[in-house]
């Protein structure tokens, strides 16, 4: 099981950080308009689930 999250920086500045590929992409789109010149990133990045193991006491 995994969890993606994408995220949207503008000059490394974090603008958008949402679970929807299509909420982050269309404020990916409307900051390359709004912020012309600027470096503008469009981030996947994937979260894997980490098992941890039931401490039992004797």
């Amino acid at each position: 099981m995994s969890t993606e999250t994408f995220r949207v920086r503008v000059n490394g500045y974090p603008m958008v950080t949402s679970p929807s590929y299509k909420k982050a992409l269309n404020s990916f789109n409307k900051a390359k308009i709004n912020n012309a010149g600027s470096k503008v990133e469009f981030i996947k990045e994937e979260t894997l689930a980490v098992h941890q193991p039931i401490n039992q006491s004797a």
